[in-house]
């Protein structure tokens, strides 16, 4: 089998996996980020009782908290911190677009692509199934979704994660994106997501 400079087995079912891994690392960046915002904003991940109990410090907290933001979204990341998170973001998008084109080159598309065209799916659309896949592929997502979402029994994705990890938080941005969870949005309507 031939293999490609970075040392991967090239055939195209191995780019079109290596694709999807990009596009996976890329959602990785968007949680490690929304996890150090959060920490940021005094979340304590180690907390037992996270989710379980609510403090009068925390319910004042929670008051305080401007609409449709999650804990993370009430802080700022330091300017280095930004850079690096978009950097990797960046790196990983780039990745994700040259495997898609060493796909096309051999004249395919890779399967995440296909199944965007077929179905009617945008980036936000794929990016959401992607979050929602993340746990069945990898059990640590369970526990990052538990923490990001302030509950530990809810170990799979919420609207309201994806649109805090999708979204720069402005309501008028979250309530636009709303409308792809409704019932005759792709995703639902393929029944991707129930």
């Amino acid at each position: 089998m031939a293999h490609s400079d970075e040392g991967w087995i090239t055939t195209d079912t191995d780019l079109t996996l290596h694709h999807l891994q990009s596009e996976l690392s890329r959602i990785d960046v968007l949680i490690s980020r929304e996890v150090v915002r959060w920490q940021l904003a005094g979340q304590d991940p180690r907390d037992a009782f996270r989710g379980l109990h609510l403090s009068e410090r925390e319910t004042e907290q929670l008051l305080a908290r401007p609409f449709g933001a999650s804990w993370g979204q009430t802080v700022a990341l330091a300017p280095d911190q930004e850079r690096a998170f978009a950097g990797a973001e960046a790196t990983a998008s780039e990745r994700a677009r040259a495997l898609s084109e060493a796909v096309r080159e051999r004249g395919h598309l890779p399967r995440l692509e296909a199944l965007a065209i077929a179905f009617g799916l945008d980036r936000f659309d794929l990016d959401t199934l992607l979050i929602c896949l993340a746990p069945a592929l990898d059990l640590r997502y369970e526990r990052l979704y538990a923490f990001l979402q302030d509950d530990v029994t809810r170990k799979h994705p919420t609207v309201n994660l994806v649109l805090d990890l999708l979204t720069d938080g402005q309501p008028a941005h979250r309530l636009a994106r709303l409308r792809r969870f409704g019932a005759d949005a792709p995703l639902f309507k393929h029944r991707f997501l129930v």
